[in-house]
C-alpha cells in the first residue's frame, strides 16, 4: 500500500529537522484601513506597535511516538473520494447567504492529480477549489487537523484549508465558526504564512446577550515569513481542549480561549495555551482558538476556496482530523511519514499561469505582472503638488479582482519619496492621507474621516461616485486604464479619479480629500497589493 496509517508506521526514525526562520522587518509600514466584509470590528492587529517577536519554542522535532488513534476524517488525495469541485459565482436573487460575497457552485473542472510528499498530491490550478464532502464534526474542543501543503499563489486571506459552520450564512442569528490557514499582515508588511485565523460568532463578551460580538482570534509563528510558498510544508493545529480567559488589559475584556499549539513540518512554532501566551507576555486578545469551531452539525470544509477571496493554487497531500490533541512526538511521526524535498510536477492538464501584460512605455512599475504583490512592498517615487497646481498621472492597473484593495493606492505624505524604497525610511516622513481604488480613505488629514480626540474614526465619509454596482467595478479593475487629475488650490486638495476597462466601459468618482493646506510641501506616490501597476506618465 502506498500510503500507511500514522500508526503503523508511528516508530519510522526521524531524520529531517526542521531550521526556523526567525526575525522580520521591523520598519512599521502605513497604517492599513479595513473597509471589507471579512475582517473582525476588533483593533486590527497590523495597527500593534509591538516588535516582532522571535518564536521561543523548540527547533527540532520531538522523538516520534505512536499514534494510537483511529482518524476522525483522512484524505490521501490519491483519488477523488470526498472531494467535489467548486467555482465562485455571483450570489442568486433571493440568496440565503447573508454572510458571502460569493455562492460556491459544484462545477466541471477536472481534480488534477501529481507526485506529493506522501504518494499522491491533488492540484488546484486558481480556476477551482475543491469542498470536502462528509466531513465528521468532533466532539469536544480536543483535536487535531494536520495537512501538507505547497502555495504557488498567495495573498492576504487567500485560503488553503477552511472548516466551520454556517460559514457564508449568517442570518437567523445562526452560529458561524470557521477555522482558516490563511496568510495574513498581522505580523508585518510582507505577510506571514501560515496564519490560522479562526472564529466563532456566537460568543457574548459584554453582558448584553442580544448581540454576540464574537471572537476572532489567531495562531501563528511570531513572524512575518512566508512558509510553504514554492515548497512543501506540514501544517498542523492541536487544539488541546483547555478552556481558559485570555484578558486584555487594553479592552478591560475578557475573551474565551482554547488552548492550541501550531506545527510547521512537525515542529512547534506556536503555543496558544494560557501558559505559553503568558510567558510571552503578550497582551493581545487574538493568540489562541475559538471553542467549539468543529463541533456540531452542519460542518463544511474547503481547499483553496471560501466565499470571499481569491481562489489558491497549491497543491495538497495527506489531510488528518483526530479528535484527540496529539503529541509533539506523534505530530513528529506524522511528519516522518512524508519527504518534504519532493520535487512535484505540475500536471499537463492545468491551466496556464495568468499574467498581466507588460506596457514597454511605462516610466515605472509597481509590483510584477504574477500580481502578488504584498501590503506595503513596493513604491512609485514621490511627485510634488504644489500650491496652484495639477498633477495628473495616467496608470495601467492590472488585479485578479478578488478584493476591493487589491488595486492601486495613492499616498499624500510631506516628504519626497525614493522609488521602491519603504518611504517610511524617509527621515520626517509623515503622511496626510491615504487614498485607495475603491473610494476609501484614511489618514490623520482625509476629509472622508471624523475622527474623535484620541484619533478614532467617528465616520468614514466618501467622495462622489458614479457606480453601484461593486462586482462590476471590480471586473473593470482587472485590466485598467486610470487617470487621476490633482489639484491644489487655496489649501484645498481635490482628486477626480476615472477607470476605463478593456471593454471601454468606463466609472469614475472625484472630491476634496485635504484641506487647509497652507504651505505645507505635499508629495504623491503610488503603491498597490494584490496588483500589478504601470506608472504611463505625470505630467
Amino acid at each position: 500500500m502506498k500510503k500507511l496509517l500514522a500508526m503503523l508506521l508511528c516508530l519510522v526514525m526521524v531524520v529531517s529537522l526542521f531550521a526556523a526562520c526567525g526575525g522580520g522587518d521591523d520598519t512599521t509600514a502605513s497604517t492599513k484601513g479595513t473597509g471589507g466584509n471579512t475582517v473582525p470590528s476588533q483593533t486590527d492587529p497590523s495597527e500593534s506597535t509591538e516588535p516582532l517577536l522571535e518564536s521561543p519554542y523548540p527547533k527540532e522535532l520531538a522523538p516520534a511516538e505512536e499514534i494510537p488513534f483511529t482518524p476522525l476524517y483522512h484524505l490521501t488525495f490519491d483519488d477523488a473520494t470526498n472531494l467535489t469541485p467548486l467555482v465562485q459565482a455571483t450570489k442568486s436573487e433571493g440568496s440565503t447567504l447573508d454572510g458571502a460575497t460569493y455562492e460556491l457552485v459544484e462545477s466541471d473542472n477536472q481534480i488534477l492529480f501529481t507526485n506529493g510528499p506522501v504518494g499522491s498530491c491533488i492540484y488546484l490550478d486558481g480556476t477551482y477549489g475543491l469542498r470536502l464532502d462528509n466531513l465528521v464534526n468532533t466532539q469536544d474542543d480536543s483535536y487535531t487537523i494536520s495537512f501538507w501543503v505547497n502555495v504557488q499563489t498567495m495573498a492576504n486571506f487567500m485560503p488553503s484549508l477552511t472548516i466551520g459552520r454556517n460559514m457564508g450564512d449568517a442570518g437567523d442569528d445562526k452560529t458561524v465558526t470557521w477555522i482558516n490557514v490563511t496568510q495574513t499582515d498581522f505580523f508585518g508588511a510582507g505577510g506571514s504564512f501560515p496564519c490560522i485565523w479562526n472564529r466563532n460568532s456566537s460568543i457574548d463578551l459584554d453582558g448584553d446577550p442580544s448581540v454576540l460580538e464574537g471572537v476572532w482570534p489567531w495562531l501563528n509563528k511570531l513572524d512575518d515569513t512566508i512558509y510553504g510558498k514554492k515548497e512543501w510544508i506540514m501544517v498542523t493545529i492541536v487544539a488541546t481542549g483547555e478552556a481558559y480567559e485570555h484578558y486584555d488589559a487594553d479592552t478591560g475584556i475578557s475573551e474565551p480561549r482554547i488552548g492550541a499549539y501550531l506545527y510547521i513540518n512537525g515542529v512547534e512554532v506556536m503555543n496558544g495555551t494560557a501558559d505559553g501566551v503568558t510567558s510571552l507576555g503578550i497582551a493581545s486578545t487574538y493568540h489562541g482558538l475559538s471553542p467549539e469551531i468543529l463541533m456540531g452539525d452542519g460542518l463544511e470544509g474547503y481547499l483553496g476556496i471560501n466565499y470571499w477571496d481569491l481562489t489558491m493554487r497549491a497543491y495538497f497531500d495527506d489531510l488528518y482530523i483526530y479528535d484527540e490533541a496529539l503529541t509533539a512526538g506523534q505530530v513528529a511521526s506524522l511528519w516522518a511519514l512524508g519527504d518534504a524535498t519532493v520535487e512535484t510536477k505540475k500536471p499537463e492538464a492545468s491551466a496556464p499561469e495568468t499574467g498581466a501584460p507588460v506596457d514597454p512605455n511605462a516610466i515605472d512599475v509597481i509590483g510584477t505582472p504574477d500580481m502578488m504583490l504584498g501590503w506595503w512592498s513596493d513604491w512609485s517615487k514621490g511627485f510634488e503638488l504644489a500650491e496652484g497646481q495639477t498633477l495628473t498621472m495616467k496608470l495601467n492597473n492590472y488585479t485578479l479582482g478578488g478584493s476591493n484593495w487589491n488595486n492601486f493606492l495613492a499616498v499624500l505624505c510631506n516628504v519626497q519619496t525614493p522609488g521602491h524604497s519603504a518611504p517610511t525610511n524617509v527621515e520626517g516622513y509623515a503622511e496626510y492621507a491615504v487614498i485607495r481604488a475603491d473610494n476609501y480613505g484614511w489618514g490623520a488629514n482625509y476629509l472622508g474621516n471624523v475622527y474623535n480626540e484620541d484619533g478614532t474614526v467617528v465616520s468614514s465619509g466618501v467622495m462622489t461616485m458614479d457606480w453601484t454596482d461593486w462586482a462590476a467595478w471590480l471586473n473593470l479593475m482587472k485590466d485598467a486604464e486610470v487617470e487621476l487629475v490633482w489639484t491644489r488650490t487655496n489649501g484645498t486638495v481635490s482628486v477626480a479619479m476615472t477607470f476605463t476597462g478593456a471593454d471601454g466601459t468606463v466609472m469614475s468618482c472625484y472630491g476634496d480629500v485635504l484641506a487647509d493646506m497652507g504651505d505645507q510641501p505635499l508629495y504623491i506616490f503610488i503603491t498597490a497589493e494584490m496588483a500589478y501597476v504601470e506608472i504611463l506618465s505625470v505630467e
